[in-house]
């Protein structure tokens, strides 16, 4: 804040770029970049292997979870996966102490106890923007549905659906054996790794630059020396007393 200009730069941003509650896109539910750090932490033995090697060793890793969640889709029942059946029983749990009134065909008034909301069953909308974005009802129209008898499960994306699960991982990878093994179209030699020109001074990261939203935030303490707020403390203060 106080740079020159900052306030021009970020009038002229689009305001569906930095509001969720604007954002014109449907990201089910996902507003996080957790499925990044989970695959780097699930080839975190792994990255330190040749290129071929990492590569082939990210294919059997996906082949095995392929397998596994096949095996576990077939023993799933019902219409949704069992996390969002506990979503919907909470959700009508909670609008049973909620005042729902009854504006027109499919369409509802809500109050929450802090606020109104306005529920279109038929338009699969809602103005608190929950079902828009997650793409899955929110609190407010699921305690409509539930109030009126009406079935929940038919406004729900068939992205949440068990028949969706199981055919993520209804096509398996393929084994691949190792019997031959690529070669140059035009020599007809094994193909080589690349030569590599040149090399960095000193010793290779281990350990990659985690992004702002994974990297851990440090609280400022209170020096008992220079009593300021900052990531020092008495001992480490860089500005000490002077020895008497």
């Amino acid at each position: 804040m106080g740079c020159d200009g900052l306030q021009k730069f970020l009038s002229e941003i689009p305001v569906e770029c930095s509001s969720n509650a604007h954002c014109l896109g449907c990201r089910y539910g996902d507003m996080c970049s957790n499925i990044a750090e989970s695959f780097n932490s699930w080839i975190k033995e792994a990255k330190r292997m040749p290129i071929a090697t990492l590569v082939n060793w990210i294919r059997l890793k996906i082949m095995e979870q392929m397998s596994t969640r096949k095996s576990k889709g077939a023993t799933y029942k019902g219409f949704i996966c069992l996390r969002l059946e506990k979503k919907v029983l909470a959700s009508i749990r909670a609008g049973v102490q909620w005042r729902i009134t009854k504006s027109g065909d499919m369409e509802w008034e809500v109050f929450d106890g802090k606020h109104t909301h306005a529920v279109n069953i038929a338009k699969f909308q809602c103005s608190c923007r929950v079902w828009f974005t997650e793409q899955f009802p929110c609190d407010h129209a699921i305690a409509c549905m539930h109030s009126n008898n009406i079935n929940v499960y038919e406004y729900i994306n068939l992205y949440f659906s068990i028949a969706s699960f199981r055919a993520s991982y209804d096509r398996p990878i393929k084994p691949i054996p190792d019997y031959e093994k690529p070669t140059d179209v035009s020599t007809g030699d094994l193909v080589n790794p690349p030569t590599v020109v040149g090399k960095k001074h000193g010793r290779p990261k281990k350990k990659r630059i985690p992004n702002t939203g994974s990297a851990s935030f440090k609280r400022p303490i209170t020096c008992g020396n220079c009593h300021t707020q900052a990531h020092h403390n008495k001992t480490t203060c860089p500005h000490p007393p002077a020895k008497k």
